[in-house]
């Protein structure tokens, strides 16, 4: 819960919202679009405030109605670049 308490201090009006959900077999694909406004610094990297929007991937195996096993991705490399890190 520390990431999360990070994100939404960070990006004060952090938002996921998901986009597609997939089921196949024991498993549920979501595809999620996370999005905010840098307000602090992040990583190390200083606030420009700017806005970002980036995927999140989450793959849940499902046994008897739980979920056992989650892959998590998020795609953080569009996020630096919409934030400015890699700008001279």
């Amino acid at each position: 819960m520390k990431l999360l308490a990070t994100l939404t201090t960070v990006f004060p009006d952090f938002n996921a919202e998901v986009r597609d959900m997939i089921q196949e077999g024991n498993k549920v694909v979501v595809r999620s679009e996370l999005t905010g406004t840098q307000a602090g610094p992040f990583m190390g990297f200083p606030s420009r405030s700017r806005k970002i929007s980036i995927q999140a991937i989450d793959i849940h195996e499902f046994k008897d109605g739980k979920i056992v096993r989650t892959w998590h991705s998020e795609d953080w490399m569009t996020g630096l670049h919409q934030m400015g890190v890699f700008e001279k």
